[in-house]
């Protein structure tokens, strides 16, 4: 009478955990991972603003403004170890600054492919044209090591009064370690309180084979005391 309801209690909780609760924190891990880098770029679009604000009042000229910008995004770095960086290049999928591959650099870009063969450089300035901004997956070396390449997630967005096209991305290795985390502190937990259910019911189980056994043997005693006084009586 006691295992069953156990075992459906158990089998609901696995339910939730397995088919909703873990796909739904993987679904906002990614969401809240596409948000950042949405506020990351538009970190960049208000420094890119604040060079040209200048040029408009006149300070500097347009060159001078978008060479201390370049200079400015140049040496920028951020994230947990301080080596995520920004690029920008023009409408033209010309190279304006990349902090990591300087030999790119004012060249032109139309030709250059991933190792999958994506024209990505195309591809941002695609998404520039047509949606102002948006995602693009690749593949890409690994921050500062250009041995290894791995897919990478980023974001790009267009500065209209430049026509430039500025970016920001994420590792997919990074987003599924970070999930993974997640994950395992949920297997973790799940374990955790299936043992616990286990145990009270081995407990409630246990009270109750004692208790039968108990009522059992005061029956048992109580026909045996009836018929003890029934040969008496005849």
């Amino acid at each position: 009478n006691i295992l069953a309801p156990a075992l459906m209690v158990f089998l609901l909780f696995a339910i939730v955990i397995f088919a909703y609760l873990i796909p739904d924190i993987e679904k906002s891990s990614l969401d809240k991972k596409r948000d950042l880098l949405r506020m990351t770029i538009q970190v960049a679009q208000n420094n890119l603003q604040q060079f040209y604000e200048r040029e408009k009042s006149s300070e500097l000229t347009r060159a001078e403004a978008q060479e201390r910008a370049i200079s400015f995004f140049r040496a920028a770095r951020f994230g947990e170890d301080m080596k995520d960086y920004y690029w920008i290049n023009d409408l033209e999928v010309k190279m304006v600054v990349h902090p990591y591959r300087p030999d790119l650099n004012g060249k032109d870009l139309k030709d250059f492919t991933d190792p999958d063969g994506k024209h990505m450089f195309v591809d941002f300035v695609n998404i520039a044209k047509q949606n102002g901004s948006g995602f693009s997956k690749y593949m890409w070396q690994w921050k500062d090591n250009p041995a290894k390449i791995v897919p990478k997630l980023s974001y790009v967005q267009l500065f209209e009064p430049w026509q430039w096209v500025i970016g920001t991305g994420i590792y997919i290795e990074d987003m599924r370690a970070e999930i993974r985390a997640v994950k395992d502190k949920l297997y973790l937990m799940f374990t955790a309180i299936a043992f616990v259910i286990i145990l009270i019911t081995s407990i409630l189980i246990y009270q109750t084979s004692l208790h039968n056994s108990k009522q059992f043997e005061y029956e048992t005693a109580l026909l045996m005391s009836e018929e003890r006084f029934r040969t008496i009586v005849e």
